[in-house]
């Protein structure tokens, strides 16, 4: 799961496009995976959403100009009763208290997806009775056995498909959750995270983490924060696979060695064995295990590593560990998850046509809205994957209802997630460049755990180290565009956005946590 954008984010970045995998009763969970704010007592046709909340993190999200169509309104008229709406919304919250207690609606939605995840494993063990005849669908298979798997959790309940659902677009499926705190909770159900999940879908596509001369900026990575470089394994989403496991607040488990273990209990041992080598779970367990491995992480700061093995066996535990990463990051690019299936595909593959209206929209999408400049649709060299890998910082506030707050004292377990408090401001990228080793070749700057030289950009003032530092807003690199737009031209905009939005996320911001 990782979360994702945070509260006060220090550095957003733009998601890579969600997939078209949605189940017509799950209509009312769109890929956005957003909550919806009444609006018909403006004159909105509630036909999508006026005002989300945040892909990220459950920020109240504002203005997509894709997102509803007007009626009895000029756009002015329109914006100004977004801007009211959206500060009534923030108002509200701000007066609700953030609780790491799951509602009875989210509790019913939640084990409702528990239900599901289980039917799809189900499913798909049935093909382990019969593989496929090629190795790359036998290890997308095996990730998928993975993906769904909820004894690899500290407390047997928890898949990595809890937060990341084919009918959201391989992200958060609760929508209660998605209403309110945006972020999901772990294995241990009263511990939540600081960042909601981001998408799967496409992750794998994002390169491996580099500086780029010419862009003046990093691109690549995985997570919101760009942590998982990739730069071990050749392949980000492959070292993101391995955040949640053994993360307090997600899948929970003490130690990867217990990770690997609980694989080598799985019905899907003969087929990983077949795949990676007989050696892959040769380990000498010690008789202690299951007691360990039952024992939410954190592991105590005396014995990091509690699943006592020798030094040889601890360095196979390692090697299965990634080889379980890469399973994973081969399903998530799999035609399952990485469609290519919208219409926006079609169109490129010349099968079908904009109408006039989407060729309007998508007029507009490269032109005046400005869109193209950061959600890259194509170019010299480039697919189009409506992203540009990069990370920004969009000013999105905090979420006072983000569960994260009020994990400040320990738990049942002796773990306080976030001792800060409600005085917590996530580092975002910052926080992963302060301590990650930086190249040579970067600029000062950004070895510092900056996100931008010091300079001004357009109307904001930006002091160095402004982009990820807490106490300032430094913009996207990019200019984002400030413009009213005619009804004409927003109905365009819906329409080329459902054309496309089988694959491309709502709005301008998700990144990896």
């Amino acid at each position: 799961m990782d979360a994702a954008v945070v509260p006060d984010v220090r550095g957003q970045r733009r998601a890579a496009p969600t997939s078209c995998q949605m189940r017509p009763s799950n209509a009312v969970r769109t890929v956005w995976n957003a909550g919806t704010i009444d609006t018909s007592h403006l004159g909105f046709r509630p036909i999508q959403k006026i005002a989300t909340i945040h892909a990220s993190s459950g920020f109240i999200r504002g203005i997509p100009i894709l997102l509803t169509r007007l009626r009895r309104m000029n756009a002015w008229t329109a914006a100004a009763s977004i801007m009211i709406l959206v500060s009534g919304a923030i108002a509200t919250s701000q007066a609700q208290q953030p609780s790491t207690t799951l509602s009875p609606a989210a509790l019913k939605e939640i084990a409702e997806v528990e239900a599901e995840i289980d039917r799809i494993e189900a499913q798909t063990l049935e093909r382990l009775t019969e593989l496929p005849n090629n190795q790359v669908d036998q290890i997308e298979l095996l990730g998928k056995l993975m993906l769904y798997d909820k004894e690899l959790s500290v407390n047997r309940n928890q898949a990595c498909a809890f937060c990341h659902m084919p009918e959201t677009g391989f992200t958060g499926p609760v929508s209660e959750l998605n209403r309110t705190t945006g972020s999901y909770p772990g294995s241990v159900r009263t511990r939540f995270s600081n960042r909601k999940p981001q998408t799967h879908a496409y992750a794998p596509l994002s390169p491996v983490l580099h500086y780029n001369p010419g862009q003046g900026d990093l691109v690549g990575g995985n997570f919101w924060d760009m942590r998982a470089t990739g730069r071990r394994l050749g392949n980000p989403a492959a070292e993101q696979a391995e955040g949640p496991p053994t993360n307090p607040v997600e899948m929970g488990l003490p130690d990867i060695a217990c990770v690997v273990y609980r694989a080598s209990q799985r019905p899907y041992r003969a087929l990983f064995e077949t795949l990676w080598g007989r050696q892959a779970f040769v380990i000498a367990w010690p008789a202690d295990v299951e007691q360990v491995c039952n024992q939410p992480g954190p592991p105590p700061a005396n014995d990091p590593k509690p699943v006592h093995i020798t030094e040889l066996d601890r360095g196979r535990a390692a090697a299965t560990f990634d080889q379980m990463a890469q399973s994973i990051a081969s399903s998530e690019a799999s035609a399952e998850v990485t469609t290519f299936t919208s219409k926006f595909d079609a169109v490129q593959a010349g099968k079908a046509q904009f109408t006039p209206q989407e060729q309007l929209g998508y007029e507009l999408f490269r032109g005046k809205a400005q869109c193209n400049n950061c959600h890259r649709d194509g170019g010299p060299g480039e697919d189009p994957l409506f992203t540009d890998f990069t990370a920004s910082n969009i000013g999105t506030p905090p979420n006072p209802l983000l569960p994260y707050y009020a994990e400040q004292r320990p738990d049942a377990h002796g773990y306080a997630a976030n001792p800060a408090g409600s005085a917590y401001v996530d580092p975002g990228v910052a926080g992963f460049l302060s301590t990650y080793q930086l190249s040579a070749s970067l600029p000062a700057w950004m070895r510092a755990g900056c996100r931008s030289p010091p300079r001004t950009r357009g109307a904001f003032r930006c002091r160095r180290c402004a982009m990820w530092t807490s106490g300032h807003i430094r913009p996207s690199s990019k200019p984002m565009a400030t413009m009213a737009i005619s009804r004409a031209s927003s109905r365009s905009c819906i329409s080329t956005t459902r054309a496309t939005s089988c694959r491309a996320a709502a709005g301008t911001t998700p990144a990896r946590a």
